[in-house]
């Protein structure tokens, strides 16, 4: 089948061609970038691998991050930097730059057709996902979504896992630098985008996953406030279990990240002492070998960023950060196979094998009752109301693949669907009383016929939804798309929806 000449250039990358560069002077200092020209469709001009912090080493580790402030010599900024500290199966064959680095608290502006500080074009803060843990910003290439949408999208990294994630409970050591690192990243924006022509009472932050859960916690954040005015959570908010690390976890998992990486002491205040003295990388090894058991990282209830569970928070409509919730314009969803992102997770291939089966065949009756049981223990204190309720729904008389796909909605409905549609909920009500701000909510099921390519690890042979991430390269507009019309209409539908969404109307 023939592709029309609009999609190739919209999601082909491999006919653009880079020029000599531009210089830029900001209020920062001066910086060189690239000007791209994609043929039939304009140039956009990249500033890659900014500094918007100070690198988070030695006595900066595991603290807040601070501003990086001005440069001296001109900035060479056509290239991409270093991902975050983090697993090294999450730097991804997409990653432009495949090094890792805890000096990576950098930045990524595409600009599209011209730059002129007159310009006032709306801006796009793009924050990845990846359980708070894995994850790049320059595995996201911003050129079509920035010239195709006529927007600047910025693209983020923070840290990560043990380093961005990593706390106590105690001054010294209170967790959430990630989320820091984000609303560092915000400000530095609002802050100096208009050098690069973007309208600074125009911005709009985005992720998906963990990004959409940041993106949440971001948005009850008053700190944030005037720093953007729209907000767009795909398949992730802070409502979510998936999403938020519980207390009597942290409590556990303290001591043993002391005791493996050998900085137990009676003084907390020795031990971040000893920690922020470790190597980065022997920290991550052990993080990723002997602590593996002890499960990720995730925001915390710190009283400083996080003040309190999200359903308390939105619940309390005089609170500050309820207040600055309900002021911004809201956008939230869901796809409906995101549950199928968390099967490996839940069931590991350990389970599998003692009770002799595999999620490839789907699951039994029997292997769900089993999965139920654990579930309800956690989440639900066994109470049978909602264990018959939940039965009646997702559990039937079906095949083993019928029921992987009900199992797949019970999760998407419990992880992804309902605490979307719980925060679209308290915004739109106070919203519309108010008549503030506007809330709207989408939800995908088209399945792309590439998924199982892109994402083996969670796109099982009987699974018949949208799987967990795809709306992700429907955004960004990849060339896996080429070739299926139905995937690039989508693709150029979703671009103009979100765009239009940043925009100022």
């Amino acid at each position: 089948m023939k592709v029309p000449q609009i999609s190739l250039v919209i999601f082909i990358c491999t006919s653009i061609k880079s020029t000599k560069g531009i210089t830029l002077s900001t209020n920062l200092g001066k910086l060189i970038g690239n000007d791209i020209l994609v043929p039939g469709v304009g140039t956009v001009y990249t500033f890659l691998n900014i500094p918007y912090a100070k690198p988070p080493v030695g006595d900066l580790r595991l603290r807040k991050p601070q501003p990086y402030g001005t440069w001296q010599s001109t900035l060479n900024a056509t290239s991409y930097g270093p991902s975050c500290m983090q697993p090294q199966y999450g730097i991804t064959d997409v990653a432009a730059n495949r090094e890792m680095s805890e000096d990576c608290l950098h930045l990524n502006i595409f600009v599209p057709n011209t730059v002129n500080t007159t310009a006032n074009k709306s801006v796009m803060i793009w924050i990845h996902g990846g359980a708070y843990t894995i994850g790049q910003s320059n595995a996201f290439d911003g050129t079509s979504l920035s010239l195709n949408g006529d927007v600047i999208l910025v693209t983020i990294n923070y840290r990560l896992g043990f380093f961005g994630f990593f706390g106590t409970g105690k001054p010294d050591s209170p967790g959430n630098y990630g989320l820091w690192d984000q609303h560092l990243a915000i400000k530095w924006v609002h802050d100096n985008i208009a050098s690069f022509g973007g309208d600074p009472q125009s911005v709009t932050i985005f992720g998906e996953s963990a990004g959409g859960g940041s993106v949440s916690f971001q948005s009850f954040f008053p700190g944030n406030r005037g720093l953007f005015q729209k907000v767009v959570s795909q398949s992730g908010v802070a409502l979510s279990d998936f999403l938020r690390l519980q207390q009597s976890t942290l409590d556990r998992n303290v001591d043993a990240y002391f005791n493996y990486l050998n900085c137990s002491s009676a003084d907390i205040v020795d031990s971040m002492s000893c920690l922020r003295n470790e190597s980065a990388f022997d920290i991550q090894n052990t993080v990723d070998t002997a602590l593996a058991p002890y499960g990720g990282f995730s925001p915390l209830i710190d009283g400083d960023f996080v003040r309190g569970h999200a359903e308390k928070i939105l619940e309390s409509t005089e609170s500050e950060e309820y207040q600055f919730f309900t002021s911004i314009d809201y956008m939230v969803g869901s796809l409906n196979g995101d549950g199928a992102v968390v099967i490996p997770g839940f069931i590991p291939p350990s389970v599998q094998k003692s009770f002799n089966f595999s999620v490839q065949d789907g699951f039994s009756s029997s292997v769900l009752t089993m999965y139920l049981s654990g579930f309800f223990a956690s989440y639900h204190q066994n109470k049978s109301s909602v264990k018959e309720r939940i039965d009646d729904l997702y559990k039937t008389n079906v095949s083993d693949a019928q029921q992987g796909n009900l199992i797949v909605d019970f999760l998407t409905d419990f992880g992804f669907t309902f605490p979307a549609l719980m925060s679209a909920d308290f915004h739109y009500l106070r919203s519309i009383s108010r008549n503030k701000s506007k809330t709207f909510v989408y939800h995908m099921t088209r399945i792309s016929s590439i998924q199982s390519i892109v994402y083996p690890g969670w796109t099982y042979p009987w699974l018949q939804r949208l799987t967990h991430g795809m709306d992700v390269l429907f955004l960004f507009n990849t060339s896996v798309f080429a070739g299926n019309q139905e995937d690039l209409d989508l693709a150029r539908q979703m671009l103009t929806y979100w765009t239009n969404f940043a925009k100022k109307r």
